[in-house]
């Protein structure tokens, strides 16, 4: 019943919502209806929600995100971004990277970039980006020697062979990377060469170009701030031996001497001349080691005293620092001319002392000592311009010991000697600005100054003591951190503290450390110093077997090429020192022909090198008969003469000849004319008239000199009591603006030192010997120092050094005859008598002529038909060794350049070649010429000199 009951309920009920939804029941019309329900509500609007999130690492530009593939956004610093379009709660997003950055080259990763938006805002996308690094490679060429060792950084490459390896540390865009020869092959000696290895990293991988060549010591120069010259050297293969060879007029007091090598092959040097406020320009001669100055030189520094001049390192660039007027001159520099346009001096502080460019080349670095501050200037690279940095001026402390740069151009060191300490800048990479880096300045000892840099740009060599160098305190040796620019002194230092070095050089490897040592204080104390290098501790160890003597004072050092050879400049000797290197404990052992002079106070040294070593050599004799001809000879290898092409002159008497340095003109004294002859020389030998010539002297000229620089002639003309100085025209020989100049007495001989300061002259059958000064830049001849020898003179030579002077003097009795040994005072021309060789029994002594290589002095002896040869001492006086018959009654004699061969006149008209054996010290005879004149004056032969 029940169950019945409630079915038909539920029945009923099923009826009644029927019915309802059907609109009523009974009977239609509109007053039974029930009313219409009301729409349904619309749902609600979705919520929308931005997507954002956060960068970290962006440091390049161009970044660009989208969400969902649109949506772009450009987002250029780290931090929190959100996109501009927000989407409603339960879409989807999806970001992504549109454009990476570029300038550094980035890649930037998306996390957490997709899914479903809820009930919040969407933040934590995030894109993390990083730095895109590159590989750096360096392809080597040409190697054929050992050791070659290439850095970039921290890396360190050897090569054996020819190939490229990349450096282990990938390098990030926007970096630069900085690729260095670290240590140069050996065995045989070679020079690598970096092609563009230095720059920025960008998008793609770098390899540099390293070319490697043999090279051997060509030439050696010499700048004498006392008499402003600059001279050059040949070296001599194998010996290491100096040859004079020219020597340049700079302008007063020269200070320092770079030299251009551009990629055409040219070669170009400058000076910086302090009391004339200029610099100097000379195109050099790699084979020859002609010096010629350059058109419109000097140049004008814009400034007061120019003291450092600094290259660019990869730009046709030159600076020059004006330590007494506060600027800064640049100069553009033609590589096909060495022509400087000046741009114009830039200010800077008080007392620049120091210029320095970074290894990008985009920067440059001042040291003020007046107002004790750094300063900072951009480098145009088009124009070469500088321009200041803007808030980068630091200080550097109260006093001023050098600057100098890191390998890489990361880091300025500063010393203070004064702090007795080391201050480090670390240097913007985008604005070259320096900064001062923790820990800085650091301490380094008393009276600190800068002394070299090691080859491997990690190490940095200090002297201590005082300026005035009456005290010593060692070298110190300071380790750099390469990554932060921190100095840390290795174990052990200060060495050697018994030291007060002055100058200093490494040899290419940085394995020998040479010093030139200086105390003043009580007896003057001069030396060479050595030291070798640890590779593992950087450590310095003395050689056994030094300190090394050297002259007073070692100012400058060079090692050559073949790292064989140690060149000492002495400004206070005035003289080059050579030493012998022994490549086996690196022990110096001075050369037998050493020191050479030079001109007065050398303060620097330098050696250039080339693939081949230049060959010295003589190519042709040239006599004179004064009755009427001259001859000219070529010479064979073996030393032979074979005669050449003899060019007409005319019924006159032709008496002296001679070469000028550069062996283009031959200038031949004609006093049956009263006139200079001038010869251009042709590459046979030959002689040919020039337009200009003769010259006519207005007296009987005897002998031309012309002075090293090949700038001015000296005629004597002893009718008229005079010594006439002309120009000569560089590029026609010809003799203009005569100059006389009365003088004591006869003079006929005349003689000019070696390093140009000194015009000697000598009388025919007088007793005197006068010394005139040569004034550098117009070549007029000053106050007469005179010296009476109290015999008769007959002839005069100097050695190649320019240190003695050796003076024959015949006698009425044979037996009295002598050969006097003098040394020349640099400074004011005196001699200063040293001996005196009786000849006795071995003739009358005319003819005098030195061997180049300061070993021998060769006679010509009239009377006894022979020629003497006599060895150089160390003091300059002379030991008889032999005397070996030279036909009949010998006039004159020369020798040739390479030393090797002795040449003797007679008046009976032979012309007598012997071959010199250095080591038993004799002669032999190996040609005859006859039928050269019946010469009768020893300045009457004359033998080319060349260097090629």
């Amino acid at each position: 019943m029940t169950s019945a009951r409630m079915l038909r309920g539920t029945l009923a009920l099923v009826v009644t919502m029927t019915l309802a939804a059907c609109g009523g029941g009974g009977g239609g019309g509109d007053g039974g209806s029930s009313p219409p329900p009301n729409p349904p509500a619309p749902n609600p609007p979705a919520t929308q929600r931005t997507i954002g999130g956060s960068i970290t690492g962006l440091n390049g530009s161009g970044l660009v995100l989208q969400n969902n593939a649109g949506d772009n956004l450009a987002v250029t610093t780290n931090g929190s971004f959100t996109f501009a379009n927000s989407i409603a709660e339960g879409s989807a997003y999806s970001v992504s990277v549109l454009n990476q950055p570029s300038t550094p080259e980035q890649t930037c990763v998306v996390s957490n970039g997709g899914g479903t938006v809820g009930g919040a805002n969407v933040t934590t996308v995030a894109i993390a980006c990083s730095t895109d690094t590159f590989t750096v490679s360096a392809n080597v060429t040409g190697l054929t020697g050992v050791g070659l060792f290439v850095t970039n950084g921290r890396d360190r490459v050897r090569f054996n062979t020819n190939g490229s390896t990349t450096f282990d540390t990938r390098v990030a865009s926007g970096s630069r990377y900085n690729v260095l020869i670290d240590t140069e092959p050996t065995e045989p000696a070679q020079r690598c060469t970096v092609a563009n290895g230095n720059g920025l990293i960008t998008d793609a991988n770098v390899t540099v170009e390293v070319a490697c060549r043999d090279t051997a010591p060509t030439f050696a120069y010499a700048l004498n701030q006392g008499d402003g010259t600059l001279a050059s050297y040949a070296i001599e293969a194998g010996s290491g031996q100096l040859h004079p060879r020219f020597v340049a007029k700079t302008g007063a007091t020269p200070a320092q001497v770079v030299t251009y090598r551009p990629a055409n092959g040219n070669q170009f040097s400058y000076v910086s001349n302090q009391d004339t406020d200029n610099v100097s320009g000379f195109e050099l001669d790699p084979r020859s080691g002609v010096l010629t100055e350059i058109s419109g030189s000097p140049f004008a520094s814009g400034g007061d005293r120019p003291a450092t001049l600094t290259l660019h390192p990869t730009r046709p660039f030159l600076y020059a620092l004006n330590e007494d007027g506060a600027s800064i001159a640049a100069y553009p520099v033609s590589a096909d001319t060495g022509v400087l346009t000046p741009l114009g001096p830039v200010t800077t502080g008080a007392a620049p002392r120091a210029f320095a460019i970074d290894a990008s080349g985009r920067f440059a670095y001042v040291a003020a000592s007046g107002s004790s501050e750094l300063y900072t200037y951009a480098i145009d690279q088009t124009t070469g311009a500088l321009s200041e940095v803007s808030n980068s001026r630091v200080s550097i402390g109260t006093s001023f010991g050098g600057l100098t740069l890191d390998r890489d151009g990361h880091f300025a060191y500063s010393f203070d000697p004064a702090g007795g300490s080391i201050r480090v800048f670390a240097l913007d990479v985008n604005t070259g600005a320096p900064t001062q880096i923790n820990g800085s300045p650091f301490a380094a000892g008393s009276n600190v100054a800068l002394l070299a840099v090691h080859p491997n740009g990690r190490l940095l060599f200090t002297r201590r003591g005082t300026p005035a160098q009456d005290t010593a305190n060692g070298i110190g040796v300071f380790a750099i951190d390469v990554t932060t620019g921190a100095l840390s002194e290795i174990a052990g230092s200060p060495f050697d503290v018994d030291a007060n070095p002055i100058a200093a050089k490494f040899d290419s490897r940085g394995r020998n450390l040479y010093v030139g040592h200086v105390l003043t204080g009580g007896t003057p104390e001069y030396s060479v110093r050595a030291y070798s290098v640890s590779p593992f501790t950087s450590a310095l160890t003395p050689f056994t077997h030094g300190p090394f003597e050297a002259s007073a004072a070692p100012v400058s050092l060079d090692v050559d090429a073949s790292e064989r050879f140690l060149y000492v400049a002495n400004d206070q000797s005035n003289q080059v020192t050579a030493y012998k290197i022994d490549i086996g404990d690196g022990t110096l052992t001075r050369l037998e022909t050493s020191p050479n002079n030079t001109g007065f106070k050398p303060v620097a040294i330098a050696t250039a090198e080339d693939r081949t070593p230049v060959t010295l050599s003589s190519k042709f004799v040239y006599t004179t008969d004064p009755a009427g001809s001259i001859r000219s000879f070529t010479i064979a290898e073996d030393g032979t003469l074979n005669p050449g092409a003899t060019p007409s002159i005319g019924a006159t008497a032709p008496l002296g000849i001679t070469l000028d340095p550069r062996g283009r003109f031959a200038y031949v004294a004609d006093p049956g004319a009263n006139a200079i002859r001038i010869y251009a020389v042709g590459s046979t030998g030959a002689l040919t008239a020039t337009a200009d010539g003769p010259v006519n002297t207005g007296g009987n000229p005897q002998y031309v000199a012309i002075e090293p620089s090949g700038r001015f002639a000296y005629v004597s003309i002893p009718s008229t009591s005079t010594i006439v100085r002309y120009t000569i025209d560089a590029a026609t020989g010809n003799l203009t603006s005569p100059a006389p100049k009365t003088v004591t007495g006869d003079v006929q001989d005349l003689a000019i030192t070696p390093n140009g300061k000194w015009l000697i002259a000598t009388p025919a059958g007088g007793t005197a010997v006068r010394s005139y000064p040569i004034v550098a830049s117009t070549g007029a001849l000053g106050t007469e120092v005179s010296l009476d020898i109290g015999n008769p003179i007959s002839s005069l030579a100097f050695d190649a050094s320019g240190r003695f002077a050796y003076i024959t003097s015949p006698a009425a009795d044979p037996a009295d005859a002598e050969l006097f040994q003098y040394e020349i005072n640099s400074q004011t021309g005196a001699l200063t008598q040293l001996g005196s060789t009786s000849y006795g029994g071995i003739g009358v002594p005319t003819g005098v002529a030195v061997d180049p290589k300061g070993m021998f002095v060769f006679t010509a002896d009239s009377s006894g038909d022979s020629v003497s040869v006599f060895s150089i001492t160390g003091s300059g006086t002379l030991a008889y060794r032999n005397s070996t018959p030279a036909g009949t009654n010998p006039i004159a004699i020369t020798t040739d350049y390479t030393g090797d061969f002795v040449r003797v006149t007679t008046s009976s008209g032979e012309l007598i070649t012997f071959h010199l054996d250095r080591e038993f010290r004799t002669l032999t005879p190996i040609d005859t010429e006859t039928g050269v004149g019946a010469i009768a004056e020893p300045a009457t032969i004359v033998t080319s000199s060349h260097a090629e």
